[in-house]
This record gives C-alpha cells, sequence and structure tokens, in this order.
C-alpha cells in the first residue's frame, strides 16, 4: 500500500489493511486449535498481537498522511515510505526472533543426568550435620 499515491488510492490502501487484518484474523483461528490451552501468553500470541498492532498502526498512518498530503505532498511522501520502512524492519527483525526462538526450542539438549546431579550434588552439601543426610557416592547417582 506504500507505493501507490495517497491522494488518489487511500480508499485502496484501507481495503488493502483491511484484507490483511481479515487475513491474520483467519490464521489465528486457523491454528487456534494447534495452540495449547493456557492462560499465558505463547511466542504465537505474541507474533499475532503484533500483527494486528503494525496493520492498525499502518491504518493511522494512512489517515495522517492522507491529512498532511493535502497541504505537503512531499512531506507526505517521506513519513510514508520512512514509516513503511520502519514497519518493515520491525516486522522481519521479529520474524527472525520467532525463527530463533523455535530453532533453540528444536535444538536446546539439556543434560538431564548432569542437572540431577549438580542439584543432589548441592543438596547433600546442604543438608550435613544433625538433620537428614542424602549421600551420593560419586558416579553412582540414578536420579
Amino acid at each position: 500500500s506504500l507505493v501507490m499515491p495517497t491522494d488518489e488510492f487511500v480508499n485502496d490502501k484501507l481495503a488493502y489493511i483491511v484484507t490483511l487484518l481479515l487475513t491474520v484474523t483467519a490464521f489465528q483461528y486457523s491454528i487456534s486449535a494447534d495452540l495449547p490451552k493456557t492462560s499465558e501468553t505463547t511466542l504465537m500470541d505474541k507474533y499475532i498481537l503484533l500483527a494486528y498492532g503494525i496493520l492498525t498502526f499502518f491504518v493511522l498512518e494512512i489517515a495522517v498522511v492522507f491529512e498532511i498530503n493535502k497541504r505537503n505532498p512531499d512531506l507526505a511522501r517521506v513519513i510514508d515510505y520512512s514509516i513503511g520502512g520502519i514497519m518493515a524492519v520491525l516486522w522481519l527483525g521479529i520474524g527472525a526472533r520467532f525463527v530463533w526462538g523455535y530453532w533453540v526450542m528444536n535444538h536446546y539438549d539439556i543434560d538431564w543426568d548432569a542437572v540431577s546431579h549438580e542439584e543432589m550434588h548441592g543438596w547433600s552439601k546442604d543438608m550435613k550435620g544433625d538433620t537428614k543426610y542424602i549421600g551420593c557416592a560419586t558416579g553412582k547417582l540414578l536420579g
């Protein structure tokens, strides 16, 4: 919608953004069955909320640039392209963060034996003396 002249195609620009809002809503509806049922905000929830936010911001931006265009068309064009560039960088950055988070989630292996050994070793140091003692011989921990 940024490449359309504001003075002639403001209706088309707004229709384009509303279509994208409906697309995001349809996407959210289509994946809702696959998302976990939790009260916490998931990464996908944040991604969709960001899409709504950016598209809503574009609606406001189109209206403001339309009014500015009546007085100063050159300034309106600069603002239109600047905000479009900023939003594109923001969207690509968030998309990259989303992909990175997904990759980390699938490639981050935890050595649970080492974690268990560290925890049991730490607990046994704290429990020496008159309290109950949990002893673990080195190399013999199966927890």
